[in-house]
């Protein structure tokens, strides 16, 4: 089996070009509680983003108990004196949020160097609405810093960013200090999208 949870503002729906047969399954957050997935030793946990901030805690929660964990453009999690400053920002991101309309909102979060090469073209109420209730629910500040373990079970981690993506890249080059398997691949933040690299990554990674 594997699992997929996506990133914020987005749905199941981002991995539909990856699902194939009877022995995958997407999760949606917005349906099923992951945390409620029991992992084996032959399933696949891939994370996007803030999907992946989740997958980390999963594997965590059951001991690294799957065969790979893939996370694309994850953060592994801050050092304390990061905290504080991290959780100001959030406090301002969700305020924006409230006060924004889909469309401007939609304009911010575009104009991010993260989607320098790639938009969000639209965005429902409800998801917009859900959006805001995930975020504060995985807050960034308030997550586990992963590193440690990652090191541990760097056999079972392979951690990919996209090229533009700077930010992520950086992210990359730490955990590859930690032993972790790095893979770069073409695209910004959003790597799901370049279906002809990933694609192979996976399958390999299932085989």
């Amino acid at each position: 089996m594997i699992y997929f949870i996506h990133g914020l503002f987005s749905g199941p729906e981002i991995w539909n070009p990856y699902i194939e047969g009877d022995h995958r399954k997407a999760i949606s957050l917005y349906v099923d509680d992951p945390f409620k997935i029991q992992l084996t030793s032959t399933d696949i946990l891939v994370g996007y983003s803030m999907g992946g901030r989740i997958a980390m805690e999963l594997a965590s929660r059951q001991n690294f108990s799957m065969k790979k964990i893939i996370l694309l453009a994850a953060h592994p999690g801050l050092c304390d004196e990061e905290r504080q400053e991290r959780k100001k920002w959030e406090d301002e991101f969700l305020k924006k949020m409230e006060k924004s309309s889909i469309l401007e909102f939609l304009e911010y979060w575009n104009s991010l160097p993260l989607f320098s090469k790639s938009k969000l073209l639209s965005l429902t109420q409800e998801r917009f609405q859900q959006g805001k209730k995930l975020f504060d629910r995985y807050r960034l500040s308030q997550q586990e810093n992963f590193l440690s373990l990652l090191k541990k079970h760097h056999q079972k981690v392979i951690y990919i960013h996209g090229r533009e993506d700077a930010k992520y890249a950086q992210l990359a080059k730490l955990l590859r200090d930690q032993q972790v398997k790095i893979k770069t691949i073409n695209g910004d933040h959003r790597v799901y999208l370049n279906h002809t690299e990933l694609h192979p990554i996976l399958e390999e990674a299932y085989s």
